[in-house]
Protein backbone atom coordinates (compact mmCIF):
# COMPACT_ATOMS: atom_id res chain seq x y z
CA UNK A 1 0.00 0.00 0.00
CA UNK A 2 1.71 3.39 -1.13
CA UNK A 3 1.82 6.24 1.63
CA UNK A 4 -1.39 8.20 0.23
CA UNK A 5 -3.50 5.03 0.57
CA UNK A 6 -2.60 4.67 3.73
CA UNK A 7 -3.27 7.81 4.55
CA UNK A 8 -6.69 8.06 2.72
CA UNK A 9 -7.57 4.80 4.69
CA UNK A 10 -6.66 6.30 7.99
CA UNK A 11 -8.34 9.29 7.37
CA UNK A 12 -11.48 7.23 6.10
CA UNK A 13 -11.21 5.31 9.45
CA UNK A 14 -11.17 9.06 10.92
CA UNK A 15 -14.40 10.47 9.68
CA UNK A 16 -16.14 7.08 10.34
CA UNK A 17 -15.61 7.30 13.94
CA UNK A 18 -16.06 10.77 14.09
CA UNK A 19 -19.31 10.46 12.19
CA UNK A 20 -20.49 8.17 14.66
CA UNK A 21 -19.30 9.33 18.01
CA UNK A 22 -21.11 13.01 16.43
CA UNK A 23 -24.41 11.07 15.41
CA UNK A 24 -24.82 10.11 18.82
CA UNK A 25 -25.53 13.33 20.27
CA UNK A 26 -27.43 16.28 18.84
CA UNK A 27 -24.87 18.52 21.22
CA UNK A 28 -21.68 16.53 19.54
CA UNK A 29 -23.17 16.68 16.53
CA UNK A 30 -22.60 20.31 16.38
CA UNK A 31 -19.99 20.83 17.94
CA UNK A 32 -18.31 18.21 15.34
CA UNK A 33 -19.57 20.90 12.83
CA UNK A 34 -18.54 24.48 14.51
CA UNK A 35 -14.63 22.30 15.01
CA UNK A 36 -14.85 21.07 11.20
CA UNK A 37 -15.61 24.48 10.12
CA UNK A 38 -13.22 26.52 12.08
CA UNK A 39 -10.33 23.85 10.91
CA UNK A 40 -11.18 24.26 7.47
CA UNK A 41 -11.43 28.05 7.76
CA UNK A 42 -7.97 28.23 9.66
CA UNK A 43 -6.34 26.09 6.53
CA UNK A 44 -7.82 28.30 3.70
CA UNK A 45 -6.81 31.60 5.64
CA UNK A 46 -3.40 30.29 6.20
CA UNK A 47 -3.16 28.93 2.49
CA UNK A 48 -4.60 32.54 1.48
CA UNK A 49 -1.72 34.52 3.71
CA UNK A 50 1.19 32.15 2.25
CA UNK A 51 0.22 32.72 -1.25
CA UNK A 52 -0.07 36.30 -0.62
CA UNK A 53 3.12 36.97 0.65
CA UNK A 54 4.77 34.75 -2.30
CA UNK A 55 3.00 37.24 -4.78
CA UNK A 56 4.23 40.32 -2.73
CA UNK A 57 7.71 38.94 -2.64
CA UNK A 58 7.24 38.61 -6.54
CA UNK A 59 6.20 42.01 -7.01
CA UNK A 60 8.78 43.45 -4.49
CA UNK A 61 11.21 41.73 -6.99
CA UNK A 62 10.36 42.56 -9.88
CA UNK A 63 9.94 46.50 -8.71
CA UNK A 64 13.85 46.13 -7.55
CA UNK A 65 14.85 44.85 -11.06
CA UNK A 66 12.87 47.61 -12.54
CA UNK A 67 14.61 50.48 -10.43
CA UNK A 68 18.10 48.73 -11.34
CA UNK A 69 17.23 49.10 -14.88
CA UNK A 70 16.21 52.47 -14.93
CA UNK A 71 18.88 54.09 -12.72
CA UNK A 72 21.81 52.24 -14.65
CA UNK A 73 25.03 51.96 -13.39
CA UNK A 74 26.31 55.47 -12.12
Amino acid sequence: MTARGAAEAADGVLICRAGDWAGADPLRRMFYNVTTTELSVALALTIGAVELLQMLRRAHRMILRRCAACTGPA
